[in-house]
Formats: structure tokens, C-alpha cells, sequence
């Protein structure tokens, strides 16, 4: 383990850059992973030999690569023992075309990822990750995990420092930091040294790190990167041979057209660009989808409804307080929108279809209406019918409840978990997933199903981009929006009546 220490503007990332680039020049393959940097390392997973970059606010994919190294370093380990050996090294040494590639784990930002403020009001994800990046570290050794940490002060002090079995200075040294690596402190009158200068902390020698490309700044070397990958992918076109794990990513925006035909359950893709959803045969016909405002709760009923519409599958959906966007149910076949006074309509509707799939958004806020009755009623006649129910809410506000249609769906532990703000966003499903950071991702989050957490983007539904038509102005959405003489539960209710 490497220890890298430098503040902004000392090199760092220059080494960082320099280091990975340079392992598709060694003779034996290494695989390189990346956690943190800011953005500035992204570049480095275009080389072929960089299994990911991983920002250090993406906790879920942080996750799911010490889960991914985690298994390596225990597969490793278990064929280590059964030929004998002891380190990765003398499996190469002994069987090199048998033995796999050394693992290199780069942490650019080891403060801010690995030692989380404890005490009160204290990050229990985030120490829970670190604890984990450590062990990981400390056990990945012998099964040929190499690690570079580059951050401040934490490491030359505390459990970073112990990591590190050497460890590089970049920049000037404060007295405080020099007493701490044991290393003499500059002169301040002399200029700074420049980007990339330090010290060994071993034996206090001088060096300087090299920087890709002619020009030093950050773009230049991110063009020279992309370079290098581009001509170490010329050399070998098309080869999958001795390419790292990948450790997926959510696309950034699934739109319902890229979902494959056939089940409407299906909302959404998983990190590895495969369709997400749920078989209400085998899971249950009872899907909670939860999550706060702007998290895309709506969008996931809207998503299962247009794909229901695409199959002939028959629809009513209860809007609540909030408004549906008139134009993602508009022109569908057998979707209706009633509201939370329309349990004639609900009754009506599944007495003609006793496979009737029921979207409910905000069931949270159902409480006391006409309608609840007659969903917790069609709850019990689910199985019997091969009907389904999805309800939305809000974490919070499906704490404070003790009975409705929220807490029996709730309690079959089977959703869509959107953004949780915390762990205990989770309890409902009986799961326990980080916390997101930043700003919130609409569709962005977990389905739950048997216990099994998969991390899904749920699919934009047609049309739901529009604001402003108030809930239920489609009525049945195959008519057009209403007309100035008739209310929106007018609308909801006159294909029923009239069938009726």
C-alpha cells in the first residue's frame, strides 16, 4: 500500500493519471480500479485495462465494487490454498498463463471516502463503506491487491497511515504535517516546488513525478489518455481477453422504448443494461414504490401503465392530491383516472375486469376516503383474480400510519425504493440500502423482490414531461381531454356508467 500526500495543485492527480496509464506498459497485466478524484480521473476508464471510475458520492457503486473485489480476493485466496501457495506472486511466478492479473485499487480522496466524522449526527453509511474499503485493503494482499491511496493529513496519522507500507509527500511540507512524517519542514522563504515534487518518506529522497503529455494542465493529459486508450485498443481490436470486472453503472435515463416488449412489469434497466422489474406470479401481485417528492413515484405508475395499454392489459389508476400529466394516459385503450371519491367507478370497473391492474398514487393519503375501503377490499381478491396493486408513497408520511391500502401492500415487502434519504427508508421492503447523495435522480433507485435488492433506473413513461392538467382530465384515456362542461370526475366515471 502506497500513500500519496498533497494538497490541491501538488501532483496528485498528475501521479494518479501517470500510474494507470502506464500499467499497459508492464509486462504482466494488472487491472486498475478508481475511487474518487472529483471528475478529474474520469478519463481513465476509456483504458482497456481500468475496470471503473468510480465517483466518490456514487455509495452504490462504491459498494458494489468492494463487493466485487471481496469475491475476488475469496476465490483467490481459496485456489492459493488449494495449490499450496501463499501470494499471488508465486502463482505467477510458478503457472504465469494460469495465474490471474494483479489487482490494482487507486483512492484519490482517502479523507473525505475512508475516514467519515463519528459522534453525533454521524454518517452510519459512509463509516460503514470505509470500514469495509479498509478491510478490504488490509486482506487483499496476498491474493494480489496492490492499493495507492492519495489524500491529506489522515495519512500520516491514525489507521490511513498504518496502511501505507511507504508513503510520498508531494508539495510543501506545514511544521505539522513535516513532524508527522518525521521529514524536515521547508524553507517558506524559498518559492513552492513545483506540481508533482516530494519526498519518500522511507529514507527523505527527492523526486518528481511525471506528468503526461507536454503540457502539465489537467485537459492535456485527460487527451493524451484517451489516446493511449485508443491505440492500446487498435493493437488488440475486438479482444475481451483479460478485461477487468466491470463494475456496472445506472444509465443516466432509460426511455420506455428501450424496455423490451412483453411483461408491463417490467420499469426499468439494471447496471448492467438489463430489463428490471417484477413477475407478479413469482413476487406477488402487491408492489409498494416509494420515495419523496420528485423522486419519480408517479413516473413508475404512468411507466407500468403505458406498457400495460401496450398488451391490452386493463388500467384504473387513483390519482391523488397531485397532479397526473393528462398527456401520458392520453389515447391509451383501457386506462381510466378516477379520484379518491370515485369508489363506484373502482368497483364497477373491476367487477368487468377481475384482472384489473390498480396504480394508486399517494395511497398514503387515502386514509378516510370513499375509495380506501373498496382497495383494501380488492387487496384480499388479488391472488384469486390474477390482479395486480401498485401503490406510491412517501416514506414519511407511510411511517405514520397503522392501517389502509399503504401498509397492507407495505407489508408484503416487494417495491421500488426511489432515492432513499437514509437506511431506514428501507425497513418497509426489509432491506437496508445507503443513503443517496446530492441532488435526487427521478427513477433513480432499488427493487426490492424476495429479499434480493437490484439497483434500477426506472424508464421515462411517454408524455410525462408535461405539467400543469390537472389529475384525471383524461378520464378514459383513450378520449380527449375534457371539455369546459364536464368535471374531471365526470370524465372518470361516464365509460363506466355507460358500460354499466
Amino acid at each position: 500500500v502506497t500513500g500519496i500526500v498533497g494538497a490541491a495543485g501538488s501532483g496528485r492527480s498528475s501521479l494518479v493519471r501517470t500510474l494507470v496509464t502506464g500499467l499497459g506498459d508492464l509486462a504482466t497485466p494488472v487491472h486498475a480500479y478508481v475511487v474518487g478524484g472529483g471528475g478529474a480521473l474520469t478519463p481513465l476508464a476509456l483504458l482497456p485495462w481500468v475496470g471503473a471510475v468510480v465517483a466518490d458520492d456514487d455509495r452504490v457503486r462504491l459498494r458494489r465494487l468492494l463487493d466485487l473485489l471481496c469475491s475476488q480476493i475469496r476465490r483467490r485466496t481459496e485456489e492459493l490454498t488449494h495449490r499450496g501457495l501463499t501470494a499471488l506472486t508465486e502463482w505467477q511466478l510458478a503457472t504465469p498463463d494460469e495465474a490471474p492479473p494483479t489487482l490494482l485499487l487507486v483512492v484519490d480522496g482517502w479523507d473525505a471516502i475512508a475516514e467519515p466524522t463519528g459522534g453525533l449526527g454521524a454518517d452510519l453509511d459512509a463509516m460503514v463503506l470505509a470500514d469495509d474499503l479498509r478491510t478490504v485493503i488490509e486482506t487483499g494482499g496476498a491474493a494480489g491487491l496492490r492499493t495507492v491511496l492519495a489524500g491529506g493529513r489522515s495519512l500520516l496519522l491514525g489507521r490511513g497511515a498504518r496502511l501505507c507500507t511507504e508513503t510520498v509527500v508531494l508539495g510543501r511540507l506545514d511544521p505539522t504535517d513535516a513532524i508527522l512524517a518525521g521529514l524536515p519542514g521547508r524553507d517558506t522563504s524559498l518559492p513552492p516546488p513545483p506540481p508533482g515534487r516530494g519526498v519518500r518518506r522511507s529514507d527523505g529522497a527527492t523526486l518528481q513525478v511525471a506528468h503526461l503529455g507536454v503540457e502539465p494542465s489537467g485537459a492535456a493529459q485527460s487527451v493524451v489518455v484517451a489516446a493511449c486508450a485508443r491505440a492500446a485498443l487498435d493493437a488488440a481490436p475486438g479482444s475481451r481477453q483479460a478485461r477487468p470486472f466491470p463494475v456496472g453503472q445506472l444509465p443516466e435515463r432509460v426511455q420506455i422504448s428501450d424496455l423490451p416488449p412483453g411483461s408491463p412489469f417490467v420499469v426499468g434497466l439494471d447496471r448492467d443494461g438489463m430489463p428490471c422489474g417484477f413477475d407478479p406470479a413469482v413476487d406477488g401481485r402487491r408492489l409498494l414504490v416509494a420515495g419523496p417528492r420528485r423522486s419519480g413515484r408517479t413516473s413508475v405508475l404512468l411507466t407500468i401503465a403505458q406498457r400495460c395499454a401496450a398488451v391490452g392489459r386493463p388500467v384504473v389508476l387513483v390519482s391523488g392530491q397531485r397532479q397526473v400529466p393528462a398527456a401520458a394516459v392520453a389515447g391509451l385503450e383501457a386506462v381510466w383516472v378516477i379520484g379518491p371519491q370515485d369508489h363506484e367507478a373502482l368497483v364497477g370497473r373491476r367487477r368487468a375486469h377481475p384482472d384489473l391492474v390498480v396504480l394508486v398514487d399517494d395511497a398514503d393519503q387515502l386514509v378516510g376516503s370513499p375509495v380506501e375501503p373498496a382497495l383494501v377490499e380488492l387487496l384480499g381478491l388479488l391472488d384469486r383474480d390474477d390482479g395486480v396493486l401498485v401503490a406510491t408513497v412517501e416514506p414519511h408520511g407511510l411511517a405514520r400510519l397503522v392501517r389502509g391500502v399503504a401498509v397492507e401492500v407495505a407489508s408484503r415487502r416487494t417495491g421500488i425504493l426511489l432515492a432513499p434519504t437514509g437506511r431506514a427508508d428501507g425497513d418497509w421492503l426489509g432491506v437496508r440500502v445507503p443513503g443517496v447523495l446530492g441532488p435526487i435522480r427521478p427513477g433513480r433507485g432499488h427493487l426490492v423482490a424476495r429479499g434480493v435488492v437490484h439497483d434500477v433506473q426506472v424508464a421515462v413513461p411517454t408524455g410525462s414531461e408535461v405539467r400543469g392538467d390537472p389529475a384525471g382530465t383524461a378520464g378514459r384515456a383513450d378520449q380527449s381531454p375534457l371539455g369546459a362542461d364536464r368535471s374531471p370526475l365526470q370524465a372518470a366515471q361516464s365509460p363506466l356508467r355507460a358500460a354499466r
